[in-house]
Order: structure tokens, then sequence, then C-alpha cells
């Protein structure tokens, strides 16, 4: 069963965004990204930040937005456990740990591993600044 939980307003739309104005990217979970995944703004950001091997971090659904944008073959990645066959269906490698690392790919399960991935990949971030 779904609910709407909350709203949120943003402060600029995917086509607005400059990727190389940014270290990295977060792809936060939630059922959000079945959603969005399909706006090929976001897909272009994505597919940047891939390819310019920034700093990365996924949780759980969120893994449905690289995975759109062609960006998760041969990637090792923690997702929540309903989305290991997307993962592995676009050739993703799941891992059911709290915190997977794969070059610049942080990932974790859900929001309970934020304890794990997130600081390895603020790490990244603060190594990205001083480059």
């Amino acid at each position: 069963m779904e609910w709407e939980g909350y709203q949120t307003q943003a402060d600029l739309a995917f086509s607005e965004v400059n990727p190389e104005e940014y270290l990295g990217i977060l792809y936060s979970g939630g059922r959000a990204p079945e959603y969005i995944r399909e706006d090929e703004d976001l897909i272009k950001i994505t597919q940047w930040f891939f390819d310019n091997n920034k700093p990365i971090a996924s949780v759980c659904h969120a893994m449905e937005i690289p995975a759109r944008a062609d960006r998760v073959k041969g990637r090792r990645m923690a997702t929540v456990a309903k989305c290991q066959f997307d993962l592995e269906t676009c050739g993703g490698i799941y891992v059911n740990e709290p915190c997977v690392i794969d070059a610049d790919l942080v990932s974790g399960r859900t929001y309970h591993d934020n304890g794990h991935y997130v600081g390895p990949w603020i790490k990244m971030l603060e190594e990205a600044a001083g480059s």
C-alpha cells in the first residue's frame, strides 16, 4: 500500500542542473526513483557523473536511476533486496552489504545503512574538492 508521504519543493528542475558545478551526486531511495527515472535530463546528469568518475552514492531503490541510464553494467552495488532483480537484469552485481564501494560508486541497501555508506562517499567528495 502506498501513501502520499510528504512533499518538497524543488529549487531547480533537472533541465537546469549543470553537473559540472557539483562534486558528486547522491541518489536517495524510496519510491521516487521509479517515477523520475524516465526524465531525459536526469538520465543525462547521471551519465555525466558516471562518465566523469565523480563521487556517486546510491541507496535503496535509487539504483533504478543509474540502471535506467545504462551505468550499472559490471558494477557491484548494494540495493534494497526487492531491486536485486532489476540491478542484475541491467548487468549490475548485487551485494547484500551495508556499504559497497566500486570505484567512484558507493551504495547501501536501505536508510538503515546510512551510517555505513555516507561516510565513505563524503570522504570521496572531500578528495574531489582537494584536487
